[in-house]
């Protein structure tokens, strides 16, 4: 959360000036690697540089907003930026209670994990994969976003209009 605190306008802009599809990949490939690294985290600061990181290269949730009020129209964008939040609500809810479940699997569970494995030695690297697999496959799905008219007119009108006078 700190480190959302320090770009949160930051992305905010980028958004604006090359594009909301662009904010959404880079968010969830940050989450993919980040994440990653949190779970192979062997000390303290390790794990609290990682999570500031995460944070601070992930400008996703008020993209993901700015990007519903574009995808709704008028009438339904109420709709849109409630099922943002709710699905927010929703993964800040279910995600530590699965996260809990997962963590420590040679502990919990004995006959499926050895203490010897990966996943003895990196006690929580198996929620964190979990959430990295899911956000690898979110990754590939917001190529398939669709581009509004702005970003055509940022990359394509634009420069070529500075390039005609």
């Amino acid at each position: 959360m700190i480190g959302r605190t320090f770009s949160s306008v930051l992305w905010g802009v980028v958004a604006d000036r090359y594009g909301r599809k662009l904010v959404i990949i880079l968010g969830t490939s940050t989450v993919v690697i980040f994440n990653t690294i949190f779970g192979f985290s062997v000390n303290y600061w390790m794990a609290i540089i990682s999570r500031f990181l995460l944070g601070f290269f992930n400008g996703v949730l008020g993209t993901t907003k700015a990007y519903a009020c574009e995808l709704f129209p008028k009438e339904y964008q109420a709709l849109g930026l409630s099922i943002t939040s709710t699905s927010w609500g929703i993964g800040l809810a279910i995600g530590p209670a699965l996260g809990g479940f997962l963590a420590q699997p040679a502990e919990k569970f004995p006959s499926l994990v050895s203490s010897d494995s990966l996943f003895g030695r990196f006690p929580y690297l198996l929620p964190c994969l979990c959430i990295s697999i899911f956000a690898f496959v979110v990754t590939i799905g917001a190529i398939w976003l669709p581009v509004w008219f702005y970003a055509i007119k940022i990359f394509f009108i634009f420069p070529l209009i500075g390039i005609l006078t």
